[in-house]
């Protein structure tokens, strides 16, 4: 052992009674022991056997979440408005590549793609009836245009707001 801090251990054991327990093995420190054990190691081990398995019960609900999300029509997001009026989107469908022309990710990244891809018009009426909704809470209903190349779509959309803690809806 070359002294240099160890990275924790995460690995199984088999218990008596033949259940299996997760383990997380943590090397503390060293100190040179007395001239019979020339090194002393000290550490901990924890029991992570509920983190591990609520760490599978997550992955499997988002998973859940993701398959429901892909087979829903048309596009999922979660948009937050701040306090200054900008717009972030959170999460995004991957649906929006086909709907739209940008990925997930861009959308998230620069919210203004989502919004330039409608008319000026459809646009302003847009952001009033967002204003209007995060405002007074009220559920978000909105008609609008698309056009891409001579592909034209219309599109619904619906949201409910929710103010959250630090302000922004």
């Amino acid at each position: 052992w070359t002294g240099e801090p160890v990275a924790p251990i995460e690995y199984r054991l088999r218990r008596k009674d033949q259940t299996t327990a997760w383990v997380r093995n943590t090397l503390l420190g060293s100190h040179s022991g007395d001239r019979v054990c020339g090194l002393c190691l000290e550490g901990q081990i924890q029991d992570i056997t509920k983190q591990k398995q609520a760490e599978r019960d997550l992955e499997q609900v988002w998973r859940r979440y993701e398959k429901i999300v892909a087979n829903v029509p048309g596009l999922v997001f979660q948009c937050m408005m701040r306090d200054n009026g900008q717009f972030q989107f959170t999460f995004v469908s991957h649906s929006c590549l086909e709907l739209i022309g940008v990925t997930a990710e861009q959308m998230c990244a620069d919210s203004d793609l989502f919004f330039q891809a409608f008319s000026s018009e459809d646009r302003s009426c847009f952001y009033r009836k967002l204003a209007e909704s995060a405002e007074r809470l009220t559920p978000l209903v909105w008609q609008g245009c698309h056009t891409s190349g001579k592909k034209v779509r219309w599109f619904q959309g619906t949201a409910r707001p929710e103010r959250l803690a630090d302000g922004c809806v």
